[in-house]
């Protein structure tokens, strides 16, 4: 099961989550996830726990805990897919930065786009090839700034945070 962990800790490290839900049973990952630019924590993250019954442990044990000072929310992470539709966004914004990730790449068949939803914040990861990277980014970071900028506007409409990860 994919969970969500939001409201940490900047100081908060991956190592620091694993240790927390060790606690309930078998981690299989652990990601928070960072600025693009300045490698910091963006003050969430996720963790994967193989067995249902320890992440549900887990998630009602840790949601309203602290940790490094910080009171944590932590809840189940739904793929856009398996997202109930709401009429609003569903899927669109994760279809949208494939279309333009696809318009910028030499190799468009490559471009792989996943959508995590937490109850705040929504993680959208852009994996495109090592040679293609380049074109994401743009000159300066402009193209992804721009990419961000029209991802953060759809964010405001819907009122829920959305961020772009770039993977190669």
């Amino acid at each position: 099961m994919n969970i969500y962990v939001g409201n940490l800790s900047y100081e908060a490290t991956e190592e620091d989550l694993q240790q927390a839900f060790e606690a309930f049973g078998k981690v299989k990952s652990v990601r928070i996830i960072k600025d693009w630019y300045s490698g910091k924590s963006r003050g969430f993250g996720f963790v994967e726990m193989p067995t249902k019954a320890e992440a549900e442990s887990a998630i009602s044990n840790l949601n309203g805990n602290e940790l490094k000072e910080q009171r944590l929310t932590v809840n189940e992470a739904h793929s856009r897919s398996e997202r109930p539709r709401d009429g609003r966004m569903g899927g669109e914004m994760k279809d949208l930065i494939a279309y333009l990730a696809k318009a910028l790449v030499d190799k468009p068949e490559e471009v792989v786009v996943t959508a995590i939803e937490g109850q705040q914040t929504s993680v959208i990861e852009l994996k495109v090839t090592k040679e293609d990277i380049g074109k994401i980014i743009g000159k300066h970071g402009n193209t992804v700034q721009a990419i961000r900028t029209i991802l953060g506007a759809a964010s405001r409409k819907i009122k829920k945070r959305s961020v772009l990860e770039i993977l190669e």
